[in-house]
């Protein structure tokens, strides 16, 4: 009898797009002179990885409030609650912005989406513009793509039920991010297999970034994009 592969974490190859369309207008370049900077870094190149993003943090914000850096550092935790709403209502900020302009509309929920145009234009600036082709790392779990729960994708208490596979595959295959989507310059650390198995989220993406799109540092090796950016995907395999 064959011997069923184990699967603890997904790993799906992306490229990123606007809106799934490309980038292929964008012919700005940023500065590459940084003695940090690399087009992909390895898990052996994390001390590069964490003073490059500090080097492009410190550009980005060295000219805003105290608040919006404080609303920007929020960002760097999965229990975001901003960003929570916007996974709830697929990323659409149209929905939520109807929403908060009726009357009687609930003053939390319009100062989020206050805060969800503000961090939109934030991330939209000429710094944050990548200068090469960049390799960054994100992850979803099973409800982040549209399923009930995450036990929906499990078979037993490690495994992937290897027969949704193909449908999480279908619903990655192309699409827009339901969220500010952080990820990071480094493939391990908050991707490894064991962070991922108890975080849930164990769908990990591997995403090349044209030169010229818009991505933000928060600092710390992390990163994070704005709305409206999606992704195509271009490989798969299960380790």
């Amino acid at each position: 009898m064959k011997k069923k592969k184990k699967l603890m974490v997904l790993i799906f190859s992306f490229v990123i797009g606007t809106s799934i369309l490309g980038l292929n207008e964008i012919t700005y370049a940023a500065d590459t002179t940084s003695p940090n900077f690399m087009t992909q870094y390895s898990s052996a190149d994390k001390a590069k990885a964490e003073a490059y993003s500090q080097e492009r943090y410190e550009i980005w914000t060295k000219n805003i409030t105290r608040s919006q850096k404080k609303m920007i550092n929020s960002y760097k935790k999965n229990s975001n609650k901003t960003n929570k709403l916007l996974v709830k209502f697929q990323g659409d900020i149209r929905v939520l912005q109807q929403i908060a302009e009726q009357p009687g509309a609930d003053p939390k929920l319009v100062k989020q989406v206050n805060e969800i145009e503000e961090m939109n234009k934030l991330i939209k600036v000429e710094e944050n513009k990548t200068p090469q082709t960049q390799t960054i790392y994100t992850s979803f779990n099973a409800t982040d793509i549209g399923f009930a729960s995450n036990s929906d994708i499990k078979d037993g208490f490690l495994n992937f039920d290897e027969q949704k596979i193909n449908t999480i595959i279908k619903y990655l295959k192309m699409g827009n991010f339901p969220d500010f989507r952080v990820g990071n310059l480094l493939p391990s650390e908050p991707h490894s297999t064991v962070n991922a198995f108890f975080t849930q989220r164990r769908i990990l993406i591997e995403l090349e970034v044209p030169a010229g799109t818009y991505l933000a540092h928060l600092g710390n090796g992390q990163t994070i994009f704005p709305l409206d950016y999606g992704m195509k995907l271009t490989d798969q395999a299960g380790t």
